[in-house]
């Protein structure tokens, strides 16, 4: 399975804001948009997702990424560990 194949189904399968509520995030909606304390520099309603482009970013600090940024960051991973640890959260084997 190429990247880009298992950076589609991250994205169809992963919600951004219900990963960063298993995070411990008080993720809750503002407009459009979700918002939350930012986890990186600790503001509050700083950081934003937007679960429909499966991407976020801080007000404050200017982090900014898409799902494997942000879980990558949390967890202080590589993008291919980072890649492995979401396939697997979703039970997609690597064929």
């Amino acid at each position: 399975m190429t990247t880009d194949v298992k950076l589609d189904l991250i994205n169809k399968r992963i919600s951004l804001a219900e990963t960063a509520r298993e995070y411990g995030l008080d993720v809750h909606r503002e407009g459009y948009r979700m918002v939350c304390r930012c986890p990186f520099c600790h503001k509050q309603n700083a950081f934003s997702i937007n679960d429909e482009q499966h991407l976020f970013y801080c007000f404050a600090c200017k982090a900014s990424g898409d799902t494997i940024d942000f879980v990558g960051r949390m967890e202080k991973k590589n993008f291919g560990d980072t890649i492995d640890t979401l396939m697997a959260k979703i039970q997609v084997e690597d064929a």
